[in-house]
Parts: structure tokens; C-alpha cells; sequence
């Protein structure tokens, strides 16, 4: 997404919080395709667009998971700042890949927090779904690869079925040589080796 449109389209990083957010359109953010094949603005963009405001952003979400799971003891604000920088860090990673991976943490699909949320198994499940993601683009890639070589294949058989639909045998050009020459070929060649070895 561009720099441009993400700020004709949300001006302040409060009105992109409206659209993207843990609890906000939680739907959006389930299915991991999708929000790998999002339009959505990466956490680069978000940086370069609204500046230190966009960790603000990204702090309100850790706030919210740390609500939701229900856990006793909170992050301390070290904590939440190194939580930001590790997700910084992948500077071309989605929102909306970010919101799937809040999602997950949320819905237990990498475990519990167990009275208070641990950092390093939050960095743990990150590296985890950062490999996942790659695993699912490079099978999105390699099927759109072989759909495009499937096409090619069909394409260039098709092709050759057309060419071959007015193609004839060496046997039935010799006879079309024939009829138009009123020679036949080996007849012809033969006529013709003569008046080249003629002096």
C-alpha cells in the first residue's frame, strides 16, 4: 500500500486503529491466506506514515491482548517497548498479518499464559508464525507458478492441435508436387542432378 493512500484514507493513526485492531473485525484476521494476501499497509509504512504515534497503535494492541487473555501480571513498559522493536524488526510484514497473529495468540493456537504473559514465548510464537507465513506465500507461489505452466502447456497444445488440423504427409505432398509439377519429385531431383553435373 502506498504512503499516499494510506493517509488519504486514514488521516490519523486513531482512524486506522478504527479499522484495524485486535477486536476490531476480528473476522477480517482468521484465515492466514487472506491476510497474507490483504492490501493492507505494512508496519514500515505504518512507521513512515505516522511516526512514533504508530507505536502507540501497536502498544494499544499488546494492552488489549494482555486484556482479553486475562492474565494477572502485565508487561512491564520495557517490556511492551521490546515487544514493539521485535515486531518492528520485520519492518514488511503486514497489519493485517500482525491482527491474524494477535488473533491466534488470543485464540490459544500457541498455547496458554499462565498469570502473566511471557515475552519470550511471545517472540517464540512471532518466529513460529513468521515461518508459517512464508510457508503459505511460497505455496501460494508455487501454485500460481503452475497454474501459469498448466496454461502454457494447454495454450501450446491447443496450438499445435490447430497447426496439425492442416498439416499433410511427406506422401501427400509428393502427390500435390506431382499434380502441380506434372513431375514427381524424386523425378525432378533426379532432372535436376543432371543439369548441374552438365558441362
Amino acid at each position: 500500500m502506498e504512503i499516499a493512500d494510506l493517509l488519504a484514507k486514514h488521516k490519523t493513526i486513531k482512524s486506522f486503529g478504527s479499522e484495524y485492531g485486535i477486536i476490531i473485525h476480528p473476522e477480517r484476521y482468521r484465515n492466514d491466506a487472506e491476510c497474507i494476501n490483504a492490501y493492507s499497509p505494512t508496519l514500515g509504512d505504518l512507521q513512515l506514515a505516522y511516526g512514533s504515534k504508530m507505536k502507540v497503535w501497536l502498544q494499544e494492541q499488546i494492552d488489549l491482548l494482555q486484556t482479553i487473555t486475562g492474565v494477572r501480571d502485565k508487561l512491564l513498559a520495557h517490556q511492551v517497548v521490546m515487544l514493539i522493536e521485535t515486531f518492528m524488526t520485520n519492518g514488511n510484514m503486514k497489519a493485517s498479518m500482525l491482527m491474524n497473529f494477535f488473533h491466534k495468540l488470543i485464540s490459544g493456537q500457541y498455547g496458554r499464559f499462565y498469570g502473566s504473559i511471557d515475552i519470550m514465548q511471545i517472540g517464540e510464537c512471532w518466529q513460529s508464525y513468521i515461518e508459517n507465513c512464508r510457508l503459505i506465500y511460497n505455496d501460494q507461489q508455487k501454485r500460481i507458478k503452475d497454474e501459469k505452466h498448466a496454461r502454457f502447456e494447454e495454450e501450446r497444445k491447443r496450438q499445435m492441435e490447430k497447426s496439425l488440423e492442416n498439416a499433410i504427409t511427406f506422401d501427400e505432398f509428393r502427390r500435390i508436387q506431382k499434380e502441380r509439377s506434372g513431375v514427381d519429385v524424386p523425378t525432378f531431383n533426379q532432372l535436376l542432378q543432371s543439369i548441374v553435373k552438365t558441362p
